[in-house]
């Protein structure tokens, strides 16, 4: 589902802080995560983390400033997990990596499909309560996981998520200090809005707006 998307992140803080816990491409198919994870390999770049969630399959890591970044690439929709309340059903198991390395070996590392975006963003935040209520009330966004008190998974429409929010560091913490790198703002797209707009998270992270095209 495409309706709601992200278009941009700018702007790593540190681990207690609220803000950015990662951006996450989007590859369009396994194939294209497959070259992604190739490149990786013969530049020597470390992983962090691999998982299959189910919904995904994603691998992890870290830029220079150790912003967290998530490659990642979506099963179809009618395959992903359903849990009992009609949400999707999202879960962390170990990924076979040398399996996904695989799938590239005849197929190159050559630059992202023009396909590729920016498919969600995951934040740290102080109060996850507070946080759901803000992007369900004030964007309208769909709760589609949820994690305990510890984490949520917010979407337009069916997606698995647009929005990630958590607390697993940052229950209680304070936004990170002026001039810190990490997470300045991003932007998000909505079938509400008629006008671009300007907003502010709970935990100050600034937010653009736009009209879904």
């Amino acid at each position: 589902n495409r309706q709601g998307w992200l278009l941009k992140c700018e702007g790593a803080i540190a681990a207690t802080s609220t803000g950015l816990f990662h951006m996450a491409i989007r590859f369009p198919d396994r194939p294209s995560l497959a070259r992604a994870l190739r490149r990786l390999a013969e530049n020597g770049v470390p992983l962090s983390g691999a998982s299959d969630h189910g919904v995904s399959e994603a691998l992890y890591l870290g830029d220079p400033d150790s912003n967290g970044i998530e490659l990642y690439r979506d099963r179809p929709e009618a395959d992903w997990p359903k849990d009992p309340d009609g949400g999707v059903g999202m879960f962390t198991a170990p990924l076979d990596v040398q399996s996904l390395l695989q799938e590239a070996s005849s197929n190159g590392s050559g630059p992202a499909e023009p396909q590729t975006d920016m498919g969600h963003v995951h934040l740290k935040v102080s109060d996850l309560e507070r946080s759901v209520d803000f992007y369900r009330e004030r964007l309208g966004l769909n709760l589609r996981a949820r994690y305990g008190r510890e984490a949520a998974f917010m979407a337009v429409g069916s997606y698995h998520h647009h929005v990630g929010l958590n607390t697993w560091h940052s229950q209680g913490g304070d936004p990170p200090p002026q001039g810190a790198p990490g997470l300045e703002r991003y932007t998000i797209a909505l079938p509400s809005p008629t006008e671009p707009e300007e907003l502010t998270d709970p935990d100050g992270i600034a937010i653009r707006v736009v009209p879904a095209q």
